[in-house]
Formats: structure tokens, C-alpha cells, sequence
């Protein structure tokens, strides 16, 4: 009896900001900070497969984030009250500045994405004949690193050779490249193998 009367449930946020944040390419993540147990948690507004998963009923939501796959968001856009219509430009400000870095308007979702991206290293790994050697193994048999970290010196010279040749081939559109070089544990004798390789290096560019 005067169910008519009852007041619905009240949401932290309106549907037409659902709609917007859902609409962000799904290879980002987007998060919600919920204050419980004297812990902020920062739990997920949609799925790994782009599924909407936040509690629109949540009374305790601090912020939301949003972050390319998993990486740490680097800031997040706080909450007061709730976020309404209203809000939707510096939403879209602020969406608009977190996925300034990573540009892409992928329909893939993040498990997708983490797929393919799988499908990539052991294609190059094929490809170019060299093995990804893990920095941290113990962490990465938790959380499995799709990039590949090469130690060159103990690469056979053929293999270092056409690997060197495909790295020539990759623009600002191909995948991030960095080649470390630890100098700062190096030892006097490394040091100057590397220098004795150096001063090589030089003559023969001069003879030619």
C-alpha cells in the first residue's frame, strides 16, 4: 500500500554520465573510490570485457579515475554530492586529459587488448628469434608482463643483427622501444670494454 509514495533509491551518479563514461574507448579503465572500513577502495565501474559493474546506490564514492588498461591513474576527479549533467564538461575535461598519452579509439576491451597484445610478443619472439628474459619472475608469474626485456650481449650476433633490423623499421606508430643500458653498476673492466668497443666504432666509420 502506497508503494507510489516510496521514494527511489538515491545514486551517486545520472544516467546520461553512465552513458558518457561507457561510451570511453573500453581499452581504458574506469574506477570508483568508495570509502569503507576507514579504507579508500578503488573498485571498477565496468568490466576486463567493457560490462557495467559500479553500484549506482553507493552513498560512499570519494572520486572516480580513469587509467589505459590497469595502469595507475594519475589523478582522479573528485565527487560532491553526485555526479549529475551538470558535471558532464569537466568530465569530459578531465577524461580528455587522462587519455591524452594514449591515444586510441579502440572498440577492443581490455581482455581483448591483453590478448592480442600477448599474440604480439611471442609473434616477435617467433619472428626475430629472441626470448623475453623476466626483470622480477616471481611478480610476473602472478601478473604476466606483455613486454619483452632482451639481454642483448648474450644474444647470438645473427639474432642481434635482424632484431636490430626490425627495431630501424619502428615509427612513433609502432609499439614504445627503450633500450636500457646499466651504467651505473658497471664495473672498471666493463667500462672499458666498452670504450675499447666505442673508439672501434669510430675508426670505422672514419675509414669509410
Amino acid at each position: 500500500m502506497f508503494n507510489f509514495l516510496k521514494k527511489k533509491p538515491a545514486t551517486w551518479i545520472d544516467q546520461p554520465v553512465i552513458d558518457y563514461l561507457m561510451g570511453v574507448s573500453p581499452a581504458y579503465a574506469i574506477y570508483y573510490t568508495v570509502h569503507m572500513g576507514g579504507k579508500n577502495l578503488r573498485l571498477q565501474f565496468r568490466s576486463n570485457e567493457g560490462k557495467f559493474l559500479a553500484d549506482i546506490h553507493e552513498s560512499r564514492v570519494l572520486s572516480i579515475s580513469i587509467a589505459y588498461q590497469h595502469f595507475e591513474p594519475e589523478q582522479s576527479l573528485g565527487i560532491h554530492g553526485r555526479l549529475t549533467v551538470a558535471d558532464l564538461p569537466r568530465i569530459r575535461e578531465y577524461v580528455k586529459e587522462n587519455t591524452a598519452i594514449f591515444k586510441t579509439r579502440s572498440k577492443l576491451s581490455i581482455h581483448k587488448l591483453e590478448n592480442l597484445q600477448t599474440e604480439l610478443k611471442k609473434q616477435i619472439e617467433d619472428t626475430l628469434g629472441v626470448r623475453h628474459l623476466p626483470l622480477f619472475p616471481d611478480c610476473e608469474a602472478q601478473n604476466l608482463d606483455r613486454s619483452i626485456h632482451l639481454h642483448i650481449n648474450s644474444t647470438a650476433p645473427e639474432a642481434r643483427e635482424h632484431l636490430f633490423r626490425f627495431l630501424s623499421r619502428l615509427d612513433n606508430n609502432c609499439v614504445d622501444v627503450m633500450l636500457n643500458m646499466h651504467i651505473n653498476s658497471a664495473t672498471e673492466e666493463e667500462i672499458c670494454s666498452t670504450q675499447t668497443e666505442l673508439d672501434m666504432l669510430e675508426m670505422e666509420e672514419e675509414a669509410l
